[in-house]
């Protein structure tokens, strides 16, 4: 039995962080076997340029965005690979699917970042999980914590553009026919029901 590679996604304040440590100590408890990935990983070499950049310390042109962001998840591919070999399944925080959402300017963009992804041959996710909310909710979600924003989470315009190209994969089917997209808008528990049902539903399917 293989393990399946399960990706959420989301533009920023969509809830994932919430969801996903909700998904983990569900899972934990059932003693599935899963294990959880994020991007950028902060820690890594790629990952503190990523953090960096993200906080605004320096620029980065959109090409270096997309190939350190790749970088870093090419570090953990053969990880990936043997932990899905030994039957466990791994949770992603975002993925090359975000790097797509986010990184993507014009239609140009989007075509040449698909076509750099496939051919490094990065593993497709099984499932996407898309925790779907406005760009006007996300806005209001930052204030209300009165969190200092990063780069791309204080412009409506540029998260406008993030969701859809978001919206525009899974109508694609890329990377995969296997999307499911959630009304992050709804109430927390609510949403974590709705995303244990699935990964309930495609463990049983492995």
């Amino acid at each position: 039995m293989t393990g399946k590679l399960i990706d959420i996604e989301g533009i920023d304040k969509s809830g994932k962080t919430t969801q996903i440590k909700l998904v983990l100590e569900k899972m934990k408890r059932s003693k599935h076997r899963i294990k959880l990935l994020r991007y950028p990983d902060r820690s890594s070499r790629y990952g503190k340029i990523l953090d960096n950049f993200l906080k605004g310390k320096f620029i980065l042109g959109r090409y270096e965005q997309v190939l350190l962001f790749l970088l870093d998840m090419l570090k953990d591919q053969k990880y990936i690979r043997k932990e899905i070999e030994k039957g466990n399944d791994i949770l992603l925080d975002r993925y090359f699917i975000s790097t797509i959402a986010y990184q993507t300017k014009d239609k140009k963009d989007y075509e040449n970042i698909k076509k750099i992804i496939e051919s490094i041959n990065l593993i497709k996710p099984d499932l996407v999980i898309y925790l779907d909310i406005e760009p006007e909710i996300s806005l209001k979600r930052l204030k209300k914590e009165a969190l200092k924003a990063e780069i791309f989470e204080s412009k409506l315009r540029t998260l406008k553009n993030v969701r859809d190209t978001y919206l525009k994969m899974r109508k694609e089917g890329f990377p995969t026919r296997n999307w499911k997209v959630i009304n992050a808008s709804k109430d927390v528990m609510e949403i974590n029901s709705e995303i244990t049902t699935i990964l309930e539903k495609t463990k049983k399917n492995t």
